[in-house]
């Protein structure tokens, strides 16, 4: 669902691996995600830190610095998907 909305809405949207590592169930992944707004095209980097339990991820907390997006708007940037309260 994720990514059907994402490339509806962004659809020049870039994402690539940069790195990545383990310790016991604990994945960090390290990417870069690009996308164009016009004629300009914003770059972003962000880390993945996934907890997996039998095979399956069990937790996921993103970090990335969202700045560059919130930039390109007068507005202020909402989530693509709000979550239930």
């Amino acid at each position: 669902m994720l990514n059907d909305l994402q490339t509806a809405n962004a659809p020049y949207l870039t994402w690539t691996l940069v790195g990545w590592t383990w310790r016991g169930n604990v994945l960090v992944i390290e990417w870069e995600s690009s996308n164009r707004y016009g004629d300009r095209t914003l770059r972003w980097r962000g880390a993945d830190r996934l907890i997996v339990v039998d095979g399956r991820i069990a937790e996921e907390i993103v970090h990335a610095d969202t700045a560059p997006l919130q930039l390109r708007q007068v507005r202020r940037f909402d989530a693509l998907i709000q979550l239930p309260a």
